[in-house]
C-alpha cells in the first residue's frame, strides 16, 4: 500500500465533514435497500437473489460461449462488437469513432468502465468534451475528484459542499436546497443533451440470447 494512499485515508479519517456525509449517505442507502427487499414488497427477494448469483456464476463459468451468442444476435439486429486488448485500445476507439463523426461533445451515461480506462481524460486531452449525466458523477467531474463510491459517486460531499461547486464552476446561485441543486444541473446537463454528438454509456446486463 502507498505511502500516499495511507496519507489519504488518514486524512478522510479526520475529517469530520466527510465523514458526516459518508455516514448520511450509506444510512440512506440502507434504509432505502431494506424498504425495497422487505418481505411485504418483495416476498421472494432471497429466492431471487440466488437465482440471479447462480446464473451469474454459470455465465462467467462459460462467457465464450454467451459472448459469441451476444455478438451473433447483436449483429444480427444492426449492430457491431468491437473487441479491445486493453483500455487504451477502447479509449482510442472511441476518440477515433468520434473524429471520423465530426464529433466535438459527448454526453455519457454511468459507467465504472470508462472510470477505471480513465476514458474521460484521455478525450479530454485530445480536444473532445465527455460529460457525465448522473448527477453523482456529474458532481464528481465538475469538483476533478474520482468517485468515492460505485453506487453512490459523490457519497462524501455535502450539499454545501455541491453548492459551493455549483456557484464556483458553473457561476448558478447558490443553492443548498438540494432539489434546487438537482434542478441546476437538470437544465445544464438538457443543454448537452441536444448539442452533443455521440453518446456513451455502460452496460450492466447484456442479454445473449436476443442480441
Amino acid at each position: 500500500m502507498s505511502t500516499a494512499f495511507d496519507d489519504r485515508i488518514r486524512k478522510n479519517l479526520a475529517d469530520e465533514a466527510v465523514q458526516q456525509a459518508v455516514h448520511a449517505g450509506t444510512a440512506r442507502l440502507a434504509a432505502k435497500r431494506a424498504e425495497v427487499v422487505s418481505s411485504a414488497v418483495l416476498p421472494d427477494y432471497q429466492e431471487l437473489r440466488e437465482q440471479a448469483h447462480a446464473i451469474k456464476r454459470h455465465t462467467l463459468e462459460n462467457l465464450d460461449y454467451y459472448l459469441q451468442q451476444f455478438e451473433a444476435n447483436l449483429t444480427a439486429r444492426g449492430g457491431k462488437v468491437v473487441y479491445c486488448k486493453d483500455g487504451g485500445e477502447v479509449a482510442e476507439f472511441i476518440l477515433k469513432l468520434a473524429r471520423e463523426r465530426g464529433v466535438s461533445s459527448i454526453v455519457k451515461a454511468k459507467s465504472m468502465t470508462s472510470e477505471e480506462i480513465g476514458l474521460n481524460e484521455h478525450l479530454e486531452a485530445e480536444g473532445v468534451e465527455a460529460v457525465e449525466t448522473d448527477l453523482g458523477e456529474y458532481i464528481i467531474q465538475l469538483a476533478r475528484q474520482r468517485p468515492y463510491h460505485i453506487v453512490a459517486p459523490a457519497l462524501h460531499m455535502t450539499r454545501y459542499e455541491v453548492a459551493d461547486l455549483f456557484e464556483g464552476r458553473l457561476q448558478a446561485p447558490r443553492e443548498t436546497r438540494i432539489d434546487r441543486q438537482t434542478a441546476i444541473a437538470r437544465r445544464l446537463l438538457r443543454e448537452k443533451f441536444l448539442s452533443a454528438g455521440m453518446g456513451v454509456s455502460g452496460a450492466n446486463f447484456l442479454v445473449a440470447d436476443s442480441g
